[in-house]
């Protein structure tokens, strides 16, 4: 987002930046899981070990 400067001149832009790697994680976690479970017609028991 452009900050403008009294005379309608950029005089700095600023932006935020957000960590997604622990969301990335889980959500890979979660494919892993919902593949296991599409390709098996067994049952699946999954511990935390």
């Amino acid at each position: 987002m452009p900050v403008l400067d009294g005379n309608g001149e950029v005089e700095c832009l600023l932006f935020s930046l957000n960590d997604v790697t622990d969301r990335e994680k889980a959500m890979a976690q979660l494919r892993l899981v919902e593949t296991a479970f599409q390709h098996t017609r067994d049952a699946v028991l999954i511990t935390d070990a």
